[in-house]
């Protein structure tokens, strides 16, 4: 197992951040390893999608967990192996604190991470700060 946890403060409501996580067609936009990503149905527990990386065929998704403004858990699967995906936040005062973590599981969870974990580790932090940038835009 293989994990990479990042958190920051911000002005963004939560009602602000949770209109970008639930608009799936556009992670593109604040995400520029996506190139597509899509779900077959609401943005709720138990909803199945896809996810396109650049240089990589899609994959599937399942939203195993979804807490309106609270949490989105998502699980990606690769060959012999899955990425966990956890986005929460919880208002901390006049600041929301957002939590980015990844986790790799399964038999190929090593070779993933040896693979790839460096760059996540890199990608995470700025990922966050352009998704928080297009939440402070967006209206409460």
């Amino acid at each position: 197992m293989f994990i990479i946890k990042h958190t920051v403060k911000t002005n963004a409501t939560p009602t602000q951040i949770w209109k970008v996580w639930q608009d799936v067609d556009n992670w593109k936009a604040w995400d520029e390893q996506i190139e597509l990503s899509l779900l077959d149905g609401p943005f709720q527990t138990g909803t199945t999608g896809r996810t396109k990386f650049k240089s990589s065929p899609s994959f599937k998704t399942l939203l195993i967990q979804v807490e309106p403004e609270k949490l989105v858990v998502q699980e990606t699967y690769l060959s012999f192996a899955k990425v966990i995906s956890y986005q929460s936040m919880k208002q901390i005062g006049d600041k929301t604190e957002v939590t980015f973590e990844v986790e790799i599981r399964g038999l190929l969870s090593f070779f993933f991470a040896c693979m790839s974990g460096r760059f996540i580790k890199k990608k995470i932090p700025l990922e966050m700060e352009e998704m928080l940038k297009r939440a402070l835009t967006v209206q409460a």
